[in-house]
């Protein structure tokens, strides 16, 4: 394995995380809003 495909693969497995969080922060923010609304 080259050092280009490994970088390719580190930086597109960080976006993915990246993303992850975000998607978990928006549902957890959604929730949060959800329970002070009752």
């Amino acid at each position: 394995m080259n050092q280009k495909n490994l970088l390719e693969m580190v930086s597109t497995e960080a976006f993915f995380i990246g993303l992850l969080g975000f998607v978990v922060e928006i549902l957890e923010l959604s929730r949060f809003k959800k329970i002070h609304k009752a």
